[in-house]
């Protein structure tokens, strides 16, 4: 064999395959298909994306990889890692200097180095060399006998150091001038999903204007791109579809579209297809519906299909008055009053999307949903019985929506008063507190309603027995005690078993019932029904009689303190709010007589009126408090004498070791130099007259300050009483106390005639800016500003308060007052012209306790100034978070600042810091959470590594169209995948 063919110079063919050899024009036709298919082939379009890739790899100083990543997730060219690596090569773009480059920069460099400067280079203007490494090649490359003859060269820099000394392609600069402005090219930009949808309606509103007239000006419009016409749909479109929803401002502009005669462009926008348009027709559903615009609605459905509205929600904004509590990642809001009152639709609107939910079978996603479908018909009846029971019952158990009914309405389905009837209701399972209910309206003598009940309860009561309550005056004479108490065992079991408690808990349960129909005897003034539950309770519960009268008792005080004091919630561990709605408020015993006489029978009874038991706070605390203890904290002169006056023992100490006497001084000494407990003072005096006269004593120790170490947070504002108030005090001199009473309760009474923050701003511009004879700044919008707040100051009551109130005069610098004004760039500008020293000063420093100017601007939304404070030094790469966590990137996507969050972007803003405050996230997952999607956007085009954590805060959040959008726009195929893999 040929040397040859070993060496596999020649490769040796069989006969049979040289027959079947190509003609040489076909193989080089072959060869043609398959020359730009190599590994290292040339891609064209690589070429049409020049800026984009010069951006990210040089400005943005991705690696070859990173390139290779972010261009293909984001622009999907379909080119290979070595294809951009030769296309990064063939245009030159450079990111490191050659041994010639450094000897050509090297003298400048060093002119720095002896005026103690650092150094960096910038190449081409973009891809920046940072000081250490520059100190590192040159000392690398440029030998030490060479340095003298370079610094003998004498080479100039620049006066002002900040400026940049060019040499050739290189730019030799001190750090802080080698701060990159990253911007950001436009091409880039132009992915933002409300670019795209901008673009797409500006040809809309050019087709749709062709021979329109603006409003009634008789004026036809020339320039759309820059009309009112094009800005109020393109705001409108901005805000809904990055979910800043403001039911006032989208009534407003869609009102000035529709007065403008372009709602046809309008609805060309929703038309569009874009996830932008589909987002922003997602929240243009509810004020739509408000509005009760059939039509437009109807289009959106057409176009987009049913998408994710939360139809549930909205009824719910439309039929109630109070606002649903947002959650974390869901911030909903409810529909201005203002705005129902202006169209007065809600029913209609409500009951028009009832109709949607019931021909399109659309399901609740969740209980609470669920929940408000019910509420559709027991409270609203915007839909059959039947259909919602088809509805909810596909998805939920009845018991469980039922518990849900209950914990958003704050009622039970069988309590609401319905417009249905009562039977149809239980008829279709609604059986949630049967017992109870049943109960309460055998107490009220409500013969239907407690027909309807009990037929349908787990006791068997003879229908004939039921029928003779309607020849009965009381329903409960019916029943006998032995009926009556099978009744109240049945409600027992029924909380027992709801509530998901113990079995054991159903003898307490007994033991509450008991006690509340006492109570709604009591203030029914029955003395009939109070004896037949007495006796009741005599023959079943006998050994729980004190306990079963003394919960009659606090019931009685609670339910008269929530009439006077709404702050109060009920007693823990019953459910006292259901039974303080059972008792209307004119049967709440009020007058004092009629009080006293009932607390009497009950003491009398066997009430134990020195036991304590527990109030639940609003907020889920709760405070253990005697009947008297109680009376004071609530300030209740009449039941704390009426308790004294049956026996309540005034140095009784409970659980806290606290007696009432101590209450009452503590309260006064924490609250005696508070303007509004002053007009109090008369009814402390007479209670602690009171107290005194039962016996009350107070302790020789005392000081006027009282040692309460379970309550050590509120110590900082209880104030020691004043030493001859004290010593009225230990004598118990009634008249001694009343002598000294309005001079412990003195209190400084503060009028406000003018601001003198506002005077303090106003004298510091005019020093700076120059007065009015000058042309200084009081002809501006900012001194106008200042003025109307100052004129609304004066007409406030109690007090002062403005833009300037919460801070103090060493605060109030100039660059921060411009802020709070307004947008003053023209203010900003001349400040840092005519004190460039004191204003940079300011804007590179600090002040304690309040957050840097940046931020400030950011969070006041001044878009303006904020640009000029980046160019003249602030860093935002610097920045810590505000006192109270914020930061200048995250108040930008808080507000829907793009054009902010775009220019901290540009300046190097890391999106990556963390705030300072709950619930401590990145800018990324804040944008995520709030679903700003073009602030979502604007960052993965920054910086596309931040795709795993957008994706991963859309999957915490729920919001799975973030998700499908992301993956859509911002991921590679699997193809384009494996090639990046194989080149790493």
């Amino acid at each position: 064999m040929p040397q040859s063919t070993v060496e596999g110079r020649i490769v040796k063919r069989s006969q049979i395959s040289r027959k079947h050899a190509q003609d040489s024009n076909q193989l080089v036709a072959k060869y043609r298909e398959t020359k730009g298919e190599g590994r290292a082939g040339r891609n064209d379009e690589l070429a049409n994306h020049e800026k984009e890739i010069k951006y990210y790899y040089l400005t943005r100083r991705y690696t070859n990889a990173q390139l290779y990543v972010a261009m293909e997730s984001i622009f999907k060219i379909g080119a290979t890692p070595a294809q951009y690596i030769g296309y990064v090569n063939k245009c030159g773009f450079k990111k490191k200097l050659t041994t010639e480059d450094w000897k050509s920069i090297a003298a400048h460099c060093h002119a720095y180095y002896a005026l103690g400067q650092e150094v960096a280079i910038k190449i081409d203007g973009c891809y920046t060399v940072e000081p250490p490494t520059v100190r590192k090649e040159l000392s690398r490359l440029i030998l030490v006998r060479e340095e003298d003859s370079i610094l003998r060269e004498g080479v100039p820099i620049p006066e002002n150091p900040d400026q940049p000394l060019t040499v050739g392609r290189f730019e030799v600069c001190s750090p802080p001038a080698s701060t990159n402005y990253e911007r950001v090219p436009d091409s880039i930009l132009s992915r933002l999903p409300i670019w795209v949808a901008r673009n797409l309606l500006l040809k809309i509103c050019e087709r749709d204007s062709q021979g329109q007239w603006w409003g009634d000006m008789g004026k036809e419009i020339s320039n759309v791109a820059n009309s009112n016409y094009f800005r109020y749909l393109r705001v409108l479109l901005y805000r809904l579809s990055n979910n800043l929803v403001d039911f006032d401002v989208l009534d407003e502009l869609l009102d000035k579209v529709t007065s403008l005669g372009f709602r046809s462009s309008l609805k060309g926008l929703l038309s569009l297809q874009t996830y932008s348009v589909k987002v922003a027709a997602e929240n243009l559903v509810p004020i739509l519906t408000l509005r009760c615009d059939e039509d437009m609605i109807r289009h959106i459905f057409e176009t987009h299909g049913l998408l994710s509205v939360r139809y549930y929600d909205i009824i719910y904004r439309l039929q109630h008055s109070k606002p649903r509590p947002p959650t974390v990642s869901e911030r909903p809001v409810s529909l201005p009053k203002r705005l129902k009152e202006k169209y007065n639709k809600a029913f209609e609107a409500g009951k028009f999307l009832a109709n949607i939910i019931e021909r399109q079978q659309i399901l609740p996603p969740t209980l609470e949903e669920a929940a408000i479908l019910v509420a559709s018909v027991i409270n609203w009846g915007l839909l059959s019985i039947t259909s919602m029971i088809n509805i909810v019952l596909s998805r939920f158990e009845l018991e469980d929506i039922e518990e849900r009914y209950e914990e958003r309405f704050g009622v039970c389905v069988l309590r609401f008063e319905s417009s249905l009837p009562l039977r149809d209701i239980l008829q279709h399972g609604f059986k949630r507190h049967l017992h109870t209910v049943a109960l309460e309206a055998v107490l009220f003598s409500n013969f239907e309603k407690a027909t309807d009940l009990l037929l349908f309860s787990e006791i068997s009561f003879p229908e004939i027995s039921l029928r003779r309550f309607e020849k009965s005056s009381y329903m409960w004479e019916i029943l006998g005690t032995d009926g009556f108490s099978q009744l109240v065992a049945a409600a027992a079991k029924e909380q027992v078993r709801e509530n998901r408690e113990e079995p054991s808990m159903v003898l307490a349960r007994q033991n509450g019932l008991f006690g509340w129909c006492i109570t709604v005897a009591c203030c029914l003034r029955d003395e009939r029904l109070f004896t037949f539950i007495l006796g009741c309770v005599q023959t079943y519960f006998s050994e729980q009689r004190e306990n079963v009268l003394t919960d009659a008792l606090a019931e009685i005080i609670q339910m008269r303190q929530r009439l006077l004091r709404s702050r109060y919630s009920p007693i823990e561990g019953r459910d006292s709010y259901f039974y303080c709605q059972a008792v209307p408020h004119s049967h709440y015993i009020l007058e004092e007589q009629s009080l006293f006489e009932w607390c009497k029978k009950l003491a009398d009874s066997g009430a134990d009126i020195n036991t304590g038991f527990k109030i639940k706070f609003p907020f889920g605390h709760t405070e253990p408090r005697t009947p008297l203890r109680y009376a004071i904290k609530m300030e209740d002169v009449d039941l704390a004498k009426i308790l004294l006056r049956l026996g309540a023992d005034p140095n009784y100490e409970d659980s806290e070791k606290e007696s009432p006497i101590n209450t009452l001084l503590y309260w006064i000494s924490g609250e005696s130099k508070n303007g509004q407990v002053f007009k109090k003072k008369d009814k402390f005096g007479e209670i602690i007259c009171s107290l005194l006269k039962a016996g009350a004593t107070i302790p020789a120790d005392y000081d006027g300050k009282l040692d309460r170490p379970h309550r050590e947070f509120e110590a900082a504002r209880v104030e020691p009483l004043k030493s001859d108030f004290i010593a009225a005090l230990h004598t118990g001199d009634i008249d001694q106390i009343n002598d000294k009473w309005d001079d412990q309760f003195a209190t400084d009474q503060y009028v406000y005639t003018h601001c003198e923050n506002c005077d303090y701003v106003t004298n510091t511009f005019d020093i700076i800016f120059g007065d009015a004879e000058f042309g200084g700044w009081r002809n501006t919008s900012a001194f106008q500003t200042l003025q109307n707040q100052h004129s609304k100051d004066l007409m406030a009551n109690g007090g002062v308060f403005c833009c300037f109130s919460d801070y103090s005069k060493q605060q109030l610098t100039p660059v921060r007052c411009l802020l709070l004004i307004g947008d003053e760039v023209g203010l900003l500008q001349k400040l840092l012209l005519n004190h460039p020293g004191d204003a940079k000063a300011e804007i590179l420093g600090s002040c304690p306790d309040m957050p840097s100017v940046l931020q400030m601007a950011a969070n006041e939304g001044r878009t303006k100034c904020l640009l000029l404070l980046l160019e003249n030094g602030s860093d935002p790469r610097q920045e810590t978070p505000a006192p109270d966590g914020s930061l200048a990137l995250h108040c930008a996507i808080a507000d829907g600042n793009l054009d902010i969050g775009r220019y901290l972007l540009e300046y190097g803003v890391n999106i990556y810091q963390v705030e300072g405050a709950y619930p401590y996230q990145n800018a990324v997952e804040t944008a995520v959470e709030l679903r700003r999607i073009d602030f979502v956007a604007l960052f993965l085009l920054h910086s596309i590594e931040c795709r795993g954590i957008a994706l991963a805060a859309a999957e915490k959040y729920g919001h799975t169209s973030v998700t499908e959008w992301i993956n859509d726009n911002y991921k590679m195929g699997a193809k384009t995948s494996r090639s990046h893999q194989r080149d790493q």
